[in-house]
């Protein structure tokens, strides 16, 4: 099936993305983003152009609930995180949550974290780390 947005096409282990479709299903195994071959935040952004036709990287960071590609490339190149090579890429985080108890069995919970900004975002939950 096809959504109309982006078209996928596998030719010689490459992908290609147009704007006719998106190919549901794939025989092959999923490919992922190398940091490696990328190289950098503005090779993310190149890379990234190719397979999100209609998505302005541009406005990363700005609208609200995105990173901007600088940080998207720090958590690939530090291996918080995969992309899969695909269109649109999908983006994989791995997170650890522990539970610490006291011996009344109480959780410690995280009550906040503080932004680059100095702003605090409330967070009432157990530890948990990307």
């Amino acid at each position: 099936g096809f959504d109309g947005v982006n078209k996928l096409t596998i030719l010689n282990d490459i992908v290609v993305c147009g704007r006719e479709g998106t190919a549901s299903v794939l025989s092959t195994p999923p490919k992922y983003a190398e940091p490696c071959a990328i190289g950098s935040a503005q090779g993310l952004a190149r890379w990234l152009n190719t397979r999100m036709i209609s998505t302005r990287l541009d406005m990363w960071g700005i609208e609200p609930g995105t990173k901007n590609v600088t940080n998207l490339w720090v958590e690939l190149a530090e291996g918080e995180i995969t992309l899969e090579d695909s269109c649109p890429p999908k983006r994989t985080v791995n997170v650890v949550s522990v539970n610490i108890r006291n011996k009344s069995g109480q959780v410690l919970l995280e009550s906040h974290q503080e932004m680059g900004d100095g702003s605090n975002r409330v967070r009432n939950r157990p530890l948990s780390q990307k």
